[in-house]
């Protein structure tokens, strides 16, 4: 058979057999071969020299990519393998306001529970991940056209500005705030 086995378990025995049940147990993440594909007859399997070899395929799973509450893509992983080159950066859901940024993949939908990239292998039965969005932060300057200083803000897309301290001007009165100097004509 051309597959390519790694060494998982060794099992020593006093006799020149083994049995399906009992030698060739399951082990979580992985698959027996169904017992006359693996050599044994009647729950035998015969060997020589006290050494028999009994193999398992390792399963593979699903890594999923929830986005905006959708399934974004889906990737394919064996058990136990690392997650690492499944890591990349989605398209912005449709509908989101375009100030929102992408803030990384994490393990619940709350987003509180980053995945480590370089670290995270495939558990048992797949994982999903969530894709965080957060508001980029703008700054907010105020021009008051030679009046006293007022200081910039910062603050999250689609949210409202604070009112600053109204600055003075000798000889004027202050009218309010305006988004170009053209609207205070």
């Amino acid at each position: 058979k051309n597959r390519n086995y790694t060494l998982l378990k060794q099992v020593k025995t006093y006799f020149n057999y083994m049995t399906y049940e009992e030698e060739y147990h399951e082990i979580a993440g992985y698959t027996r071969e169904p017992a006359r594909e693996a050599g044994f007859k009647n729950n035998r399997k015969d060997f020589e020299k006290n050494k028999g070899k009994l193999y398992y395929i390792r399963n593979s799973y699903n890594l999923t990519f929830m986005n905006g509450g959708k399934v974004d893509s889906e990737k394919v992983f064996k058990y136990e393998a690392s997650i690492k080159s499944g890591n990349y950066v989605p398209k912005r859901p449709q509908g989101m306001a375009a100030y929102y940024e992408f803030a990384g993949w994490y393990y619940d939908e709350t987003c509180t529970e980053p995945v480590d990239w370089n670290t995270k292998t495939m558990p048992l039965g797949g994982l999903v991940v969530y894709a965080k969005w957060i508001a980029k932060n703008y700054k907010v300057t105020f021009d008051t056209q030679g009046g006293t200083a007022v200081e910039p803000q910062t603050v999250a897309g689609g949210s409202t500005v604070n009112a600053p301290a109204e600055p003075t001007y000798d000889g004027y009165e202050f009218a309010g705030w305006y988004t170009s100097a053209d609207d205070n004509a």
